[in-house]
């Protein structure tokens, strides 16, 4: 099933600008440098992705320990999934979400 996925990825950090990669269950679909000097400043991932139905995972997996991201207003096809997640430099930011017919 065809699905839409949006998430805006913040970064804070004081030295080199961190690196993150974005998953979708184990599959890889971007890795970034987040280039801006300011907080105020994030990158609206749109990711479009064919889904079976059930249960699957959203993770954020920040390569630079000396950073933080933060992920805000995740969405599934315009659904609000979650609106803040807030993560340490050295975690990896994770949401489940289910694909079903409703979220077409």
């Amino acid at each position: 099933m065809d699905c839409k996925l949006e998430v805006a990825v913040h970064a804070h950090w004081s030295n080199n600008p961190p690196v993150y990669r974005l998953y979708v269950d184990d599959d890889m679909l971007t890795e970034r440098t987040f280039g801006w000097q300011s907080f105020q400043f994030y990158i609206l991932e749109n990711i479009l992705c064919s889904l079976d139905e059930g249960v699957h995972k959203l993770k954020l997996v920040n390569l630079d320990q000396t950073s933080r991201f933060d992920l805000e207003n995740f969405t599934v096809n315009n659904k609000i999934i979650s609106k803040n997640s807030y993560g340490h430099s050295n975690n990896e930011l994770t949401w489940q979400f289910t694909v079903d017919n409703k979220n077409i």
